[in-house]
């Protein structure tokens, strides 16, 4: 089926067509921004979900246009191509995306390896996390030598990519207190020195294991997203799929920005009902963000569509279509605007925008909010 047509038929799907799975809360890394870092300190590997059931949790969905399998460092899994051949064969998955920390090289490349041989739907993104330049990312990730294992992921990955078409190596740097003055210097390496990936922020968000990491201001996101929309703008514009999934990104930072600056959400969210978290143990939310939780998978038959009709599931939607939350959590915000059609003029306006050079924020006098 044409890529467009299937992803306006996901809008109308009753069930979550974007999943976010945590298959694992081990890690190997020790992050200063995590927000999962509490997870991580108290990880029981012995109670994750298993393969049997993830298959069953994968047939109580219908399509997926989008499911992330992260941590974690979701390489821990020895069976994540299996992970990603049951969410290829139950739901047809279009678009699958998998972050890492590069820590285990040889490992991250046989798995790439396995699942672009043995999956047939989706687009595979690999997203590597690159936070500064040699020491400059160690520290920040907790490991010596970090940085050089990014670079050798690259160097193998990127061999890859030369021989398959429907994959993506993106270069994902979160910023935070740590290294937002060096976004550039960042994205200048990855211009000369991973030419085959895409780069990409987010901002540092959440119950962070460090709290200075969010010690950072609404102008410093300007700058910031000034900077990244500047390069961005040589790519992917108009209105191809690419261009769209761009032209998502700049609305969703426009929204961002106003978050920072403290304004309260003024978009509708599909949180819960378009995009689903499901935890390393199987503990369903409708956010990374919010504390709520509609309960386990395990309790329900491994079955979402039992666990969203609960009263207590239709007392967390209420809570979120009235606006009483608010984030910067960017797949959040990007899977609302593709979602409601009242969002669609912002979207459309940024595709527009991605052909004219302009500035988007007006520099002068503005409130400098802070904080998530």
């Amino acid at each position: 089926m044409n890529k467009y047509l299937r992803s306006f038929r996901n809008l109308f799907s009753k069930t979550p067509t974007y999943i976010i799975l945590y298959v694992t809360a081990g890690c190997n890394a020790r992050c200063k921004m995590c927000f999962y870092w509490k997870n991580i300190d108290k990880v029981d590997r012995a109670n994750e979900l298993s393969l049997g059931e993830i298959e069953r949790i994968s047939k109580s969905f219908g399509f997926l246009e989008y499911a992330t399998l992260t941590g974690g460092e979701p390489s821990i899994r020895n069976d994540l191509p299996a992970i990603a051949r049951i969410f290829d064969k139950n739901n047809q998955v279009q678009f699958l995306s998998i972050p890492t920390n590069s820590l285990m090289t040889e490992k991250i490349k046989e798995t790439v390896e396995e699942i672009l041989k043995t999956t047939r739907n989706p687009y595979l993104k690999l997203c590597l996390s690159l936070d500064g330049v040699g020491k400059d990312h160690d520290e920040i990730r907790g490991v010596p030598g970090a940085f050089e294992k990014v670079r050798a992921n690259y160097k193998n990955l990127a061999k890859l990519k030369k021989q398959v078409k429907d994959f993506e190596i993106m270069i994902n740097m979160t910023v935070s207190a740590f290294n937002y003055k060096k976004v550039k210097q960042v994205m200048d390496f990855v211009r000369s020195e991973m030419p085959e990936a895409v780069f990409d922020f987010c901002w540092a968000r959440g119950d962070t294991r460090e709290k200075e990491s969010k010690n950072i201001r609404a102008s410093d996101y300007r700058e910031v997203r000034e900077l990244v929309d500047k390069e961005e703008r040589n790519f992917s514009s108009g209105f191809t799929f690419s261009g769209i999934i761009a032209g998502n990104k700049l609305a969703a930072r426009d929204i961002i920005y106003q978050v920072l600056r403290g304004r309260k959400r003024f978009y509708p969210c599909s949180a819960g009902r378009k995009m689903i978290i499901i935890s390393e143990t199987g503990l369903v939310k409708p956010c990374e963000m919010l504390n709520f939780e509609f309960g386990s998978l395990r309790d329900f038959d491994y079955d979402i569509k039992k666990i969203l009709s609960q009263d207590k599931t239709k007392e967390i939607f209420k809570f979120i279509k009235d606006k009483n939350c608010v984030c910067t959590f960017e797949n959040a915000i990007q899977n609302s605007i593709v979602n409601n059609f009242s969002m669609w003029p912002l979207l459309a306006k940024k595709i527009i925008s991605r052909s004219k050079p302009q500035r988007f924020f007006k520099p002068a006098n503005e409130s400098d909010g802070g904080g998530d």
